[in-house]
């Protein structure tokens, strides 16, 4: 798993602390087992400073704290990460304390009943050993698989252990194919692109899945999860924990890994990848979506998905309104 990384609370106003916590607590994958002083600053040399003013900035650069982050944890071996109260708005600190926790949530190793076994940390062991994080576009699809598999059990804390291992390995077959580059690029088709990507995936996930063991009914539920998670086979409607693999997969894209996609990429291919992933969503995902931290350039490219999926006109970047279908605007 990655390093260890916690997030603290600071404020000299014991409510405004207090308030921090419960924040922090509900993102748990069990909040009423979340120790409220768990949040309390420990690793002075280890700590990173967020004020909640600067987080709510629409310049805040993302990808530079990411690389603070690493660079803390290559020192010390750890990183805390310590929201400051700087007199922000009440919800401007509860929203950087909800969205620091979604940022860095792949950090979290907790498990429910159905992964809290032994087998299961095989399977972590094995996965991580597939990524050679040396690679950038490695460590990032290590990043996602893990950040993809903490939204499966944010959105569904009894998820299945065949869930669980379909958000793992939902992407494997890009570290064949594309270790080094991205063949999306280049697709004139992306939807058939990223189907067919997802089927060549399954077939990877039985030869891993069957390396290490696994039972035969498990490998085919994962299987099936994993083929279908970009689309159902023939127009089928998409069923419950598909849809939930859908769901998560697309809200790491847009939590993580928009910012560092966008540096990479560039704008065009950015712009089909956001309509691709918006595209994917269902309620609750739109509902979450309205919640995250996104750069300004991803923001605009949302509500021009939003805006065509609905028959309005686009909404230009500059003119980004403060409500949209997906819940209101990031503040300016």
């Amino acid at each position: 798993m990655l390093p260890f990384l916690r997030i603290a609370a600071s404020s000299p106003i014991a409510a405004h602390r207090a308030l921090l916590c419960r924040v922090l607590a509900s993102t748990r994958l069990d909040p009423r087992e979340s120790d409220p002083d768990g949040f309390t600053p420990l690793w002075s040399e280890a700590a990173i400073a967020v004020t909640a003013a600067r987080w709510a900035a629409d310049d805040y650069d993302l990808l530079a704290l990411d690389d603070e982050v690493w660079r803390c944890i290559g020192r010390h071996g750890r990183c805390e990460l310590r929201i400051v109260d700087d007199g922000a708005e009440l919800d401007r600190l509860t929203d950087c304390a909800l969205q620091l926790a979604l940022r860095f949530q792949r950090f979290d190793a907790s498990t429910n009943p159905a992964s809290a076994t032994p087998f299961f940390q095989q399977i972590l062991a094995a996965h991580e050993a597939m990524f050679d994080r040396r690679r950038p576009l490695v460590a990032a699809d290590h990043d996602h698989a893990l950040d993809t598999w903490r939204w499966v059990l944010r959105l569904e804390p009894h998820a299945s252990l065949s869930l669980q291992l379909a958000a793992l390995l939902h992407d494997v077959e890009g570290l064949m194919s594309e270790g080094e580059a991205r063949a999306g690029n280049d697709a004139t088709d992306y939807v058939t692109f990223k189907c067919a990507q997802a089927q060549a995936g399954a077939r990877v996930v039985v030869n891993i899945l069957e390396s290490l063991h696994t039972p035969r009914p498990l490998i085919d539920r994962t299987r099936t999860l994993v083929a279908e998670h970009e689309a159902p086979p023939g127009g089928e409607p998409i069923e419950p924990a598909t849809a939930l693999l859908a769901n998560a997969d697309a809200l790491s894209f847009f939590s993580l890994g928009a910012a560092g996609f966008a540096r990479h990429f560039g704008l065009p291919h950015t712009a089909r990848k956001v309509a691709h992933s918006v595209r994917r969503l269902d309620v609750e995902g739109h509902s979450w979506l309205a919640r995250l931290k996104l750069p300004r350039t991803i923001r605009a490219l949302v509500f021009e998905a939003l805006a065509e999926e609905s028959g309005s006109p686009s909404v230009p970047a500059r003119e980004v309104p403060r409500e949209s279908a997906f819940g209101a605007a990031p503040r300016p």
